[in-house]
């Protein structure tokens, strides 16, 4: 389970917490998923795709082209505080206006997200190959 919360402890507004799924179905207890995914400011809107490796998200805090952009970061290990460095999605997805709520259909290989520029909301579509969404 991976969610954008803010609580005493993020490292700025909003940040991706995890909690691992126990034998009987409950979750054990959330824990922050470290410095290297989340900013100063604001992350959320978190997707992990089947190989339980690709995390798209929304930031504020990173180099970004306007508002919330949508990023791709990669889990290290085993422990999901080992994160690499978000990689900004780049212009064909992101804009000088917000984009988040992102979600990738890995059958279809496209990514649909949420786009709001100058006042009006629409839904953005691209087109990305799977193998260059997913490094595995």
């Amino acid at each position: 389970l991976i969610m954008g919360i803010e609580t005493d402890f993020t490292q700025g507004g909003t940040d991706l917490y995890f909690a691992n799924q126990k034998e009987d179905g409950t979750y054990g207890l959330l824990q922050n998923m470290g410095k290297v995914i989340n900013s100063a400011a604001d992350e959320g809107m978190p997707q992990l795709l089947s190989d339980t490796k690709t995390l798209l998200f929304s930031s504020i805090g990173y180099s970004s082209y306007g508002n919330y952009d949508i990023y791709v970061s990669y889990r290290l290990d085993d422990t999901w505080k080992k994160w690499s460095e978000p990689i900004n999605l780049g212009n064909k997805v992101n804009s000088d206006g917000f984009e988040g709520s992102s979600f990738y259909d890995e059958t279809s290989e496209t990514l649909y997200f949420t786009r709001i520029l100058e006042g009006k909301s629409s839904i953005g579509r691209v087109k990305i190959p799977k193998k260059l969404m997913m490094k595995n």
